[in-house]
């Protein structure tokens, strides 16, 4: 799948028919990777294009030096390997989670380990308090 190791900007928005071992794939062939946008179509059939926290535990462990991460819409990613990929990805400065599955326990993570981060989105958000924004 390598077209080329020195790839740093992969935009996958709205893709169709990719999963985990796609994702797998990626984080194997293109180590330099620092943008990518993996969100989901949120009008195509939630069974078209399937990412778990198995795929984006492939990408927490092999992108420390990612700075763009888009998974919105994604909501069968839980939100254990959201933070697994905070955790990692300490140099992230862009980051869209619209309705994904977080609570108040993702946004400390975020403001605890983020500390570059200069755009966060989280529209479509309803268990998320005040207090965890402050």
């Amino acid at each position: 799948m390598c077209l080329s190791p020195d790839i740093v900007h992969l935009d996958l928005n709205f893709s169709t028919g990719f999963s985990d071992k796609m994702l797998n794939r990626i984080a194997e062939s293109y180590p330099n990777l620092k943008y990518l946008n993996l969100q989901k179509n949120e009008y195509v059939s939630s069974n078209m294009g399937i990412i778990t926290g198995e795929g984006l535990f492939a990408i927490a462990w092999s992108y420390h030096k990612l700075e763009y991460l888009n998974i919105s819409y994604r909501t069968d990613i839980c939100e254990l390997s959201i933070c697994n990929v905070i955790c990692s990805c300490l140099r992230l400065q862009h980051f869209s989670l619209s309705f994904c599955k977080i609570t108040d326990i993702t946004i400390k993570e975020i403001a605890s380990s983020c500390l570059n981060l200069k755009y966060l989105n989280l529209e479509g958000y309803g268990n998320i308090n005040k207090e965890a924004v402050d």
